[in-house]
């Protein structure tokens, strides 16, 4: 099933050797639909866009898609706090990330400055369903209302008096 969201940067999907070095890498065969993702792109930059964090009454957006590289350069660093189950696969607004367990193919929000008994959110059973949650979201959807504004800050050069 395709995502609602559109790619603005969509990169080519993985060739047979980047999977099986995957593959090896993980020690496991991914979930079916990551591997129709990376299929289609290795890697992509979605349009704004935003999804629920429900366990964190907030929401967040992905940046970019990682690539099969960078999805395991990415685990090497998470190994020792969260073992071999968790693999990025994309980055997150403010350096959070969201991973996939590949032992069950959920997707879970990792955020990277909350203790790791508390960094993990579950954000859907699998990537299929969390791309297709995926929705666009951009500066114009952004609310904003004269009792929400504290103080605002304008450049002198911006200024005419």
């Amino acid at each position: 099933m395709p995502m609602a969201l559109k790619l603005i940067k969509e990169n080519r999907g993985i060739t047979g050797e980047e999977l099986s070095s995957l593959e090896r890498g993980l020690g496991r065969a991914l979930p079916r639909d990551l591997l129709e993702f990376l299929r289609r792109c290795n890697g992509a930059t979605p349009e704004g866009n935003i999804f629920q964090i429900a366990s964190q009454q907030n929401d967040s957006g992905v940046q970019v898609f990682l690539g099969s590289v960078e999805m395991l350069a990415r685990r090497a660093g998470m190994r020792k706090e969260f073992g071999d189950e968790l693999l990025p696969v994309a980055e997150a607004e403010g350096g959070n990330l969201v991973c996939v367990d590949i032992r069950t193919g959920a997707v879970l929000f990792w955020d990277h400055e909350e203790v790791a008994d508390r960094a993990l959110a579950p954000l859907h059973t699998s990537f299929a369903a969390f791309t297709q949650a995926l929705q666009p979201h951009g500066p114009s959807d952004a609310e904003l209302r004269p009792e929400d504004i504290i103080s605002v800050w304008v450049h002198p050069d911006l200024r005419r008096d």
